[in-house]
């Protein structure tokens, strides 16, 4: 079935009770960057462009890069706070102070095993693609989350975002209502 979001409260009361900081960080940078769980496993210092004002993650291998595709991730805010703590690192949220990367299927029992801990309601790191592409769409538009997530058409972007189409109306008339009554 198709994923949803996840429950932002539940994803805040685990991240306190997830085995050392890398895998919070990791939470969070995913968050606040929409990028797919492979790209945070395995986001490399020497794959961080600091060249900009904004930083971006430009992963040598992604989802896409078979195709030919390249892949670029805005790093702004929080997450560059995170990874900015974390450059020198091989792995920025790696295990062995980031000399390897977590396995994925590490990652996701430490979350079932924190989730429990925090008495909070599952999710997992896939979910919060869907999180990141919802706010996105809502505070940017759909065209801005698709270059965010890094997709080619809307089409895929449209699986990622949720709400229902009043909600997104509503989005929509309230930013029409700024931008003509500040004309």
């Amino acid at each position: 079935g198709r994923k949803h979001p996840a429950d932002l409260d539940q994803v805040f009361a685990t991240i306190p009770h997830l085995p050392g900081d890398q895998l919070a960080d990791m939470v969070l940078f995913m968050l606040y960057t929409g990028c797919r769980v492979g790209e945070a496993r395995e986001a490399r210092s020497q794959d961080i462009d600091t060249s900009g004002d904004v930083w971006f993650l430009r992963p040598e291998w992604h989802k896409t890069s078979r195709h030919g595709i390249s892949r670029q991730i805005p790093i702004t805010g929080v997450a560059r706070d995170l990874v900015e703590a974390r450059m020198g690192r091989v792995y920025l949220f790696g295990v062995d102070r980031g000399d390897s990367p977590y396995h994925r299927d590490s990652v996701s029992q430490a979350i079932i095993r924190a989730t429990k801990k925090a008495s909070a309601k599952r999710w997992s790191l896939g979910q919060l693609r869907h999180n990141a592409a919802t706010i996105s769409r809502d505070a940017a538009g759909l065209e801005a989350t698709r270059a965010l997530l890094g997709h080619t058409s809307e089409r895929m972007t449209r699986h990622y975002v949720h709400g229902s189409d009043d909600e997104t109306a509503t989005i929509a008339a309230k930013a029409l209502d700024g931008a003509i009554g500040a004309a």
